[in-house]
């Protein structure tokens, strides 16, 4: 029902459109004639509610400041974009989590960056472990791949030093928050946790490591999720209150995608199966309408 699926640059914030076996003309060069999705349903929806924005709604045949993409609106510009955007210093970007953090709309994203910021000097990596939860990277749990319970933010953010990291993962609160105070302070954010493997050895320590720009990606919606269930009010209270506040209090940014992805599905009366390929991992169009989405929140627009 659904042979192919390819990405389109439209003139609307949400850079995607799911056209299933028509060949799609970018509208980069002002001309959508031959992409019949561009204009129609398949244009997805703003972070605001619709519309285009600024200089490309004024003038449909100019982009924006970042393309067809639409800032987002609930955090300032990353500094670590910013210096992408007009300097050639090198820029180093971390997308972490689980198995989510290691599709291919991540790569989609380091690829966009690159064409927006071409004189940019980007070094983006995953690295995501497959089927690691909040416990496990913490280090409560082990990882069922090497058996070990360690925390796993020494060896995947310390070491690496990144200047902004994209993270979003499954598991409990609790460690979730252990982990977003780990970006910020380093290991002495593991020293008062209960469980003994989660603190920092002797080993794992990193003094030249400086805290990042950090954007917390809220979830994208699965078939438990949307619509929305009194059986979904965990999911509803972790992406709608809990993320938004712990931000707040880390004073990092967050990447409200559980709307988003929820406002598309809204606009467009689609099944969120049909963005997954097996009822969690995003299929080729769900790791277009996440890459669409997080690129929002990677638009350098300077604040007037």
């Amino acid at each position: 029902m659904f042979p192919g699926v390819q990405r389109v640059h439209v003139l609307k914030p949400l850079r995607v459109s799911i056209l299933f076996g028509i060949a799609v003309v970018s509208a980069c060069n002002g001309d959508t004639s031959s992409s019949p999705g561009a204009s129609g349903s398949d244009a997805g929806p703003s972070s605001d509610g619709g519309g285009t924005s600024g200089e490309a709604a004024s003038n449909p045949g100019r982009l924006g400041p970042c393309g067809d993409i639409t800032p987002a609106t609930n955090h300032a510009p990353f500094e670590a974009i910013r210096r992408l955007a007009t300097t050639r210093d090198e820029v180093r970007i971390l997308v972490y989590g689980q198995s989510i953090s290691q599709q291919t709309w991540w790569m989609q994203v380091r690829d966009w960056l690159k064409t927006t910021y071409p004189s940019g000097n980007l070094v983006m990596e995953s690295h995501a472990r497959g089927a690691c939860s909040s416990e496990c990277l913490v280090g409560r749990e082990a990882w069922f791949t090497d058996g070990l319970t360690e925390n796993r933010l020494p060896s995947d953010v310390y070491a690496w030093n990144p200047h902004l990291i994209l993270f979003n993962v499954y598991g409990g609160d609790e460690d979730y928050e252990y982990i977003a105070k780990g970006f910020v302070q380093g290991c002495s954010a593991f020293k008062d946790h209960p469980i003994a493997t989660a603190q920092c050895r002797a080993d794992q320590t990193f003094p030249n490591y400086r805290p990042p720009e950090v954007l917390l990606q809220t979830d994208h919606r699965l078939p438990a999720s949307y619509p929305l269930t009194p059986d979904a009010d965990n999911l509803k209270m972790h992406n709608e209150v809990f993320i938004p506040d712990l931000a707040k209090r880390l004073n990092v940014s967050w990447a409200d995608v559980w709307t988003k992805w929820g406002a598309y599905l809204d606009t467009h009366g689609r099944d969120p199966s049909a963005f997954l390929e097996d009822g969690l991992h995003l299929n080729d169009r769900g790791n277009v309408l996440m890459a669409s989405l997080v690129e929002q929140d990677l638009c350098y627009k300077p604040l007037p």
